[in-house]
């Protein structure tokens, strides 16, 4: 789920306020506005989005988020102004605040104590999240994910020149993958 999530993300990425001012529009100043909502959305619901994972489940909640981000992530391209890209982006950060908190979660409970660091250091935090900010990596990206996200970043130029909306076409297609994965890992899985 990681190798898709970091690929795909790279691959739509650097894209999100390129394609949100030369197709859609917006002015530079706007996205920004976009951006701020977006990470005042984040902070709110961080703490109420971890208590909701506390009562539903990590294995729910990453579910959940995974199947609902999609439509977000696909209706972008198709916005025509403002209003529908900052409403798509809020819709897109809500689900973003649940898979914020329940992915390295589920890495903490799952990965044993005796594993934990080198897992870590292979595959970061477990950190599974749409970046609308542009860019890679982080203080969630294990070393092994480099590859996957240098890989995407090279592949991403080269799918957008070909057809700018496939990006997002893509990386719903990758959470939509992700989301089939964690519900056959997780009934597999039947602890709590």
């Amino acid at each position: 789920m990681l190798f898709l999530s970091f690929f795909f993300n790279n691959i739509a990425a650097p894209y999100w306020i390129i394609y949100s001012v030369e197709e859609i529009g917006l002015s530079e100043f706007q996205w920004g506005i976009i951006l701020l909502i977006a990470g005042v959305v984040n902070v709110i619901l961080l703490l109420p989005a971890g208590m909701i994972i506390d009562k539903l489940g990590i294995k729910k909640a990453i579910i959940f988020s995974n199947a609902f981000i999609v439509i977000p992530v696909f209706l972008f391209p198709f916005c025509k102004g403002f209003d529908c890209v900052l409403a798509t982006l809020i819709i897109l950060t809500i689900f973003n605040s649940f898979l914020i908190s329940a992915a390295p979660s589920f890495m903490a409970h799952y990965v044993s104590k005796e594993l934990r660091s080198r897992v870590m250091a292979a595959l970061g935090q477990g950190m599974l999240l749409i970046n609308i900010r542009g860019g890679s990596g982080g203080p969630g990206m294990g070393g092994l994910l480099t590859i996957p996200s240098i890989l995407g970043s090279i592949i991403g130029g080269l799918i957008y020149n070909y057809n700018k909306t496939l990006p997002w076409i893509l990386l719903a297609t990758s959470v939509i993958t992700n989301t089939i994965i964690a519900i056959f890992i997780f009934i597999k899985d039947k602890s709590a």
